[in-house]
C-alpha cells in the first residue's frame, strides 16, 4: 500500500528523535539541585559549551581561588550556570531572577567568611563566552 505524505515524512519509530533545543533558561533550571547548587558535570559542559571542553579542562577551569575549596566545583558551576544565563537570557533576567537568587545564596553561605567574591567568579565564568 502506498504511504500518505505524513507517513514518508515521519521517522521510524526506533530512530532517535533530537529533542527540540530547551531554551537556556528551563535548560539550566533543570540543572539546578535543590539547595541552589550546580554539578561540575557533562550535562553544564555541553549545554553551556557544546564541545569546546573536554570533561578534564572543564574541570580544570576552577578558579584557584576556589580550587581548595570544599565545595569549590559546585560554586564554580553556579558561577558559570548564571554567566550563562547573563549571556543567553539578559533579556528574559526577570525569568531567572529565582534562579540566581537560589544559586547566589548557596555560593554566598558556601564562600561565608573568605576572600572571594561569588558576583566576581560570575563575571570570570562570563568571560569564558
Amino acid at each position: 500500500p502506498r504511504q500518505s505524505l505524513a507517513q514518508q515524512a515521519a521517522p521510524a519509530p526506533s530512530a532517535p528523535v533530537a529533542a527540540p533545543a530547551e531554551d537556556p533558561i528551563t535548560a539550566i533550571a533543570r540543572l539546578q539541585l535543590f539547595d541552589g547548587s550546580f554539578q561540575l558535570d557533562s550535562a553544564l559542559r555541553e549545554l553551556v559549551f557544546g564541545d569546546r571542553f573536554s570533561q578534564d579542562a572543564f574541570v580544570e577551569t576552577v578558579p584557584a581561588s576556589i580550587r581548595t575549596h570544599s565545595q569549590g566545583p559546585q560554586i564554580w558551576a553556579a558561577a558559570i550556570a548564571l554567566a550563562y544565563l547573563k549571556v543567553k537570557a539578559a533579556d528574559k533576567r526577570d525569568i531567572w531572577a529565582g534562579l540566581w537568587e537560589k544559586a547566589s545564596e548557596f555560593a554566598d553561605q558556601a564562600l561565608q567568611g573568605g576572600e572571594v567574591s561569588f558576583h566576581l567568579l560570575v563575571n570570570d565564568a562570563a568571560s569564558m563566552f
